[in-house]
């Protein structure tokens, strides 16, 4: 698209997680309004703990997941929130200035908000590099982090994002983010500029179910693969990722160290158990794994035989992307 005439990226922050329903309401209601237009990634908790924690597994103190008081715990230690999303705000002056006034009216009484523009990202860049010095100092790190709490209103780590944030929302795609993948690996993370999860051994696997953009049909959806995981003494990462503004992909991200056979078998029983009962419950995935496949249209044999007939017209010797999503013309 063309370069708009201004753009500020948005971050908001949810105070109560009790208020989650109201906010995917909220959202819904911003984006019919036009006032967020960006394809918005809400993120929990364990998804931001795995950005900005040196390693991440430390956080767990020798528990297999992180309990409810252990996230609030490292909630407070790194100033985060229970859920988080970024945006980009973009159009006219007179636009943005209208999408932001209504951002503050409908999302202010639920938490707090951050406008960001190129120069107040260039001063927050600028600060945290001076501050990533001083962090190797001795005794800097503490130093370093009051310090950013004071200038930033965040510790380091976090501040350091929100650059990369503004950055992504502008359109510059970027790897700083995938560090989340590293959530069970067991030691340090690399540096930012050498991250590679599959060199690292960072499992992972997703499941994204389409869910309509109702405030209580999310969380019940939320809830529902919260105690999945709880019951397998697993950790969960979510994504929401708002697709228009009638559906949200609820994607839950299920990371692991492939080194550990337990826990990836762990993961791979709770990635089953989410698909195969939301697909009971009447949810779609916008899009599946190679592990799921196979019963990707179990609740759905009239379309999958409406798109085998498709396919053997089109591919009668099957070709291209034999078996991909279940789709075999000699079915």
């Amino acid at each position: 698209m063309p370069e708009p005439e201004h753009f500020e990226s948005c971050l908001f922050e949810l105070k109560r997680e009790e208020d989650f329903p109201a906010l995917i309401n909220e959202i819904r209601t911003l984006a019919f309004a036009g006032a967020l237009r960006s394809k918005i990634h809400l993120i929990n908790d364990v998804t931001t703990f795995g950005i900005v924690a040196d390693d991440p597994r430390e956080l767990l103190e020798g528990a297999p997941c992180l309990s409810d008081d252990h996230r609030a715990k490292w909630r407070r230690k790194f100033n985060i929130a229970p859920w988080t999303f970024g945006a980009g705000l973009y159009g006219t002056t007179a636009q943005v200035r209208a999408a932001r006034a209504l951002i503050k009216k409908r999302l202010g009484p639920y938490g707090s908000l951050w406008f960001l523009g190129e120069r107040s990202c260039r001063w927050i860049d600028r600060v945290a590099k001076l501050l990533r010095k001083m962090r190797a100092w001795p005794g800097g790190r503490v130093w370093s982090d009051r310090l950013s709490m004071l200038l930033l209103r965040k510790p380091l780590p976090c501040a350091e994002a929100l650059p990369h944030m503004h950055a992504i929302e502008k359109g510059y795609p970027s790897d700083y983010f995938v560090k989340h993948s590293y959530m069970k690996r067991r030691g340090t993370k690399p540096p930012d500029h050498d991250i590679d999860p599959a060199r690292d051994q960072c499992g992972g696997i997703w499941a994204g179910i389409v869910v309509s953009m109702d405030g209580q049909e999310v969380e019940k959806v939320v809830q529902h693969c919260r105690a999945l995981s709880a019951r397998k003494k697993l950790d969960i990462n979510f994504a929401l990722m708002v697709a228009t503004a009638r559906s949200v992909i609820v994607l839950t991200s299920l990371f692991y160290d492939k080194t550990d056979a337990d826990e990836t078998a762990r993961v791979l029983a709770l990635y089953n158990e989410i698909a195969e009962t939301t697909q009971a419950q009447g949810y779609q995935q916008y899009r599946t794994s190679t592990a799921f496949m196979d019963r990707i249209f179990s609740n759905a044999s009239e379309f999958k035989d409406f798109a085998c007939r498709i396919k053997g017209l089109l591919d009668p010797h099957n070709i291209l992307a034999p078996g991909k999503y279940g789709i075999d013309p000699a079915q």
